[in-house]
């Protein structure tokens, strides 16, 4: 165990650092949820007293290495590593597959059977009585389960049990406890991950795990409909990223009713309210909006205007997507080069109106040549090769089936599919290691608005200003820093920069060329800040965690508010 942690994240076990719980630090933790929830302290079993999730990972790497060398005797534990790591990346793989064929089945077959009932209800709506509306009930309730739970009689009675408790309670009231119980549930029970993976999932620290993140909230949206609280014209993205934000906001909100006492909710809103200031303080007392500063122009006040020259952009761009398709076609049937002086006209002028429409201002000349080479270079592609492409590697569950599914270049030059350049970088591709394709690929579906070319505009804008931080991180930037014998002061700045920086009237200040979001960048501030997010991280996660186990133990119902046994006896 000690071995994995230094091997691995460089710790040092007997160091006790914050990873190793005390268990005077998890009676500190359990006291203090103890107060702000106002709930008893869960039975000793607890979640909270066990191993962090880092000690679990490692306890499960030592236990399998412990077998393989138990099963080959002389081997030492260095040589046991490799083997070790093939045989988890295995598990991890076949658990990552089978959890997402699992939610493709009921997602398939759930989506048929609502197609078949609507139909019959719509026919026998008429003829139906009060018995046959009896009789109709238990079916819905029968047909409701995916054939995946048949063999499966406890897994349909939790199934039945949980579908009463969104009957009883409409699950925007829920407690996190009892909503994280329903997705642990579902994960454990249907689509069969480890607690491992589980505990880990829940703690958000790897993203290798968001496939099954996913999986757990789409099966909950397809067998609990009522759980899905987002607007009916919204994508599955946009409801997956709603579910994750009211998650999230349940996570760091103490929701009272009026049945609680006054001076504790106001202490929780107090507590609240301190952190989100502290960390807006962090984040240079910027709202998101403003934080967007690398992408978005001109102020609040042209927000409108903003967005309907958005919309008119974006039908402009999807115009000339789709006739750059056409002019692609044709190069494909004959080369450019042995085009007409007419037509070779014709896509100059094309081409001049694409540029204006997708560049922003540049102070650089634009290379005509390699722009033409660049535009005409890819094959002609329909919205719906496109939309398939992409889907199959929308993340890492995705996309390994879809990397399991090429074909070698061998196999491909028989069947003439490639030839010349296009097989010569497939063939650069199929010789990297299988995790560097799989990353490849997954990095594709990730960055999907920016190698799409039939993304809007205006999505793309969206896209950049969301995860600029993190695009932008490792760039050698220019900064304005503190410097004393900076040449530049707060009257050189515009106004708003002087007063949403905090910019000191007195303070000079120099040009640096600093690479965006590193230590160097920010330095102290930023480090101080990373801390703080990872502290607030860890909270919602044990918070999470004792929830569920009061949820389980009885303590905790469905509703805040609600006495428990414990409440009831005081």
């Amino acid at each position: 165990v000690k071995s994995y942690l230094k091997r691995n994240y460089d710790l040092d076990m007997d160091a006790s650092p914050q990873h190793m719980k005390s268990s005077s630090a998890v009676a500190t933790e359990e006291d203090y949820y103890e107060r702000l929830l106002g709930i008893p302290k869960p039975a000793p079993s607890s979640f909270m007293g066990q191993k962090s999730t880092l000690l679990n990972k490692a306890y499960a790497f030592a236990v399998k290495q412990h077998e393989i060398m138990r099963q080959n005797d002389g081997m030492t534990e260095e040589e046991s590593l490799d083997i070790v790591e093939e045989l988890l990346a295995q598990d991890n793989t076949s658990e990552r597959q089978t959890s997402r064929q699992i939610q493709k089945d009921i997602v398939t077959e759930m989506s048929s059977k609502k197609t078949t009932d609507t139909k019959s209800t719509d026919s026998t709506k008429e003829k139906e009585d009060a018995t046959t509306a009896e009789s109709s009930s238990s079916k819905t309730l029968e047909s409701s389960t995916p054939s995946v739970l048949h063999n499966k009689p406890r897994t349909i009675q939790g199934m039945n049990l949980w579908s009463k408790r969104l009957q009883a309670v409409p699950y925007k009231e829920w407690t996190v406890g009892a909503s994280v119980a329903l997705d642990h549930w579902i994960a454990r029970n249907i689509l069969e991950l480890s607690e491992e993976t589980w505990e880990e999932l829940l703690g958000g620290e790897n993203p290798d795990l968001t496939s099954r993140g996913k999986d757990i909230l789409i099966v909950r949206h397809t067998l609990f409909p009522e759980t899905n609280i987002s607007s009916k014209s919204s994508t599955l993205a946009e409801d997956l990223q709603q579910d994750e934000d009211t998650f999230e906001s349940m996570s760091t909100e103490t929701q009272v009713t009026e049945e609680d006492d006054d001076d504790d909710s106001t202490t929780a809103d107090s507590a609240e309210k301190t952190i989100d200031e502290l960390l807006a303080s962090l984040g240079g007392g910027l709202d998101d909006d403003e934080t967007n500063k690398f992408w978005k122009d001109g102020d609040e006040e042209d927000a409108e205007a903003q967005t309907e020259e958005s919309g008119d952009l974006d039908d402009m761009y999807a115009q000339l997507i789709d006739e750059l398709q056409e002019w692609r076609a044709e190069n494909v049937e004959t080369p450019y080069e042995e085009w007409t002086q007419q037509r070779k006209d014709d896509f100059e002028d094309w081409m001049n109106r694409y540029v204006s429409a997708v560049v922003r201002e540049t102070d650089e000349e634009i290379d005509v040549d390699a722009t033409r080479t660049a535009l005409l270079s890819g094959p002609p592609t329909t919205r719906e090769e496109n939309e398939a492409l992409f889907s199959r590697v929308q993340d890492e569950a995705e996309a390994e089936i879809f990397l399991q599914s090429l074909k070698s270049p061998s196999d491909l030059m028989a069947e003439g599919d490639f030839k010349g350049q296009d097989m010569e970088a497939y063939q650069a591709y199929w010789n990297l290691p299988y995790n560097t394709k799989l990353e490849r690929l997954v990095q594709l579906g990730t960055l999907r608005p920016l190698w799409d070319e039939y993304t809007s505009e205006s999505e793309r804008t969206k896209f950049l200003a969301r995860h600029s931080e993190k695009l932008l991180e490792g760039l050698e930037l220019e900064h304005l820093v503190p410097d004393p014998n900076g040449a530049i002061t707060a009257e050189d700045m515009p106004g708003n920069m002087v007063k949403q920086q905090g910019v000191d009237a007195d303070q000079t200040y120099g040009i640096k060329m600093i690479p965006y979001g590193t230590e160097e960048y920010g330095t102290a501030l930023s480090e101080k800040a990373r801390m703080l997010y990872q502290a607030w991280n860890t909270h919602k996660a044990s918070r999470a965690q004792y929830e569920e186990k009061m949820f389980k133990q009885g303590k905790l119902g469905l509703r805040y508010g609600k006495t428990t046994k414990d409440k009831k006896k005081n």
